[in-house]
């Protein structure tokens, strides 16, 4: 199944002018009330220094989500610069005892706490806070517990990719797309324009290849299970997927296997590579995304200018407007 492990670690923080091996103890009975699946980063946070030490620790062993524990009012500065450095989810609590006597004798921590979610939000930085983010080693065990799933949602979808087809202009968003809480999220939105995948789709009308990819997808859905017609359909848009970076071709297979789709080449290259080996001029239809001009991209595809205006008049018959032209 395609869930994300959610490997979580524990770093305790402390303000200068409590001592040390309060917040020190305090993590560790956090650490035996949660149980196995926990990993304790060693180093208590005083300072810049030793977040950045802590956050080298938690990396090293694996870590993909935190949790910051205030064990005393702590020191706003280094335990912010945790989230900001952590490539990662990151949760805050705070231990229960005080000093104070503001509400149930939870002052410090409940003022740690303001003071930490201030210095977030100054710097711009996202972090899960529980609404009841206080707690004894075995109330905060608890609030741990259900960091997990939003954590491993926070992971899966990190670095995912969205495509989708709509009636607008290739990625035109500005004015009808309410997406910025994915772009937070760290997930990439590309909408392609349906006239552009019509256009595509009728000029392989007829393609030699069609009968070969209609016979494999009758072969792989059975006898009786398969429509003739609608294969042929199918069959008639063939599309290779090009991109410098594996993990998006590896995130294209997998969509393209979950919806079984058939006539799809995938391929790990930068289209000026490509362009220099043996997919020089081998396309009816190219489509590329903020790489470069157009003209540069173009006389990446094709040989020369002459053959790119010949595609661009055939476009233009498809849609019935005026003459295309490239300088």
């Amino acid at each position: 199944m395609n869930i994300p492990e959610v490997k979580l670690g524990i770093i305790a923080v402390s303000r200068d002018c409590f001592p040390i091996a309060l917040s020190t103890r305090r993590r560790q009975s956090i650490a035996a009330a949660y149980g196995e699946g926990l990993y304790e980063c060693p180093v208590t946070v005083e300072n810049e220094g030793d977040a950045l030490t802590a956050l080298a620790d938690v990396e090293g062993a694996g870590c993909n989500a935190l949790v910051v524990f205030l064990g005393n009012f702590g020191p706003e500065t280094p335990e912010t610069i945790i989230a900001q450095r952590f490539d990662g989810p990151v949760m805050y609590v705070a231990a229960a005892e005080g000093d104070g006597d503001l509400i149930n004798g939870r002052g410090d921590a409940y003022c740690g706490m303001l003071n930490c979610s201030y210095n977030l939000g100054m710097r711009h930085l996202k972090a899960y806070i529980p609404e009841y983010p206080v707690g004894t080693a075995e109330e905060i065990a608890e609030m741990i517990r259900e960091f997990i799933p939003i954590a491993r949602a926070v992971i899966g979808v990190k670095d995912l990719k969205i495509i989708t087809f709509g009636p607008r202009p290739q990625d035109f968003f500005a004015c009808n797309a309410p997406i910025r809480g994915l772009y937070e999220l760290g997930v990439e939105v590309e909408e392609n324009s349906e006239l552009d995948l019509l256009v595509a789709y009728k000029a392989h009308k007829d393609a030699p290849r069609i009968p070969e990819i209609c016979a494999d997808m009758a072969k792989e859905m059975g006898e009786g299970r398969y429509y003739p017609e609608m294969n042929e359909r199918m069959a008639q848009l063939e599309v290779t997927l090009l991109d410098s970076l594996n993990k998006r071709v590896e995130f294209l297979r997998y969509v393209c296997g979950q919806l079984g789709l058939k006539g799809v080449e995938f391929a790990k290259e930068r289209a000026e590579e490509a362009a220099r080996k043996t997919w020089r001029e081998q396309f009816d239809l190219a489509s590329a995304r903020a790489v470069a001009a157009l003209a540069d991209c173009a006389r990446e595809i094709y040989a020369g200018a002459a053959n790119l205006q010949e595609l661009l008049q055939k476009l233009a018959a498809q849609l019935n407007t005026e003459s295309l032209h490239f300088n």
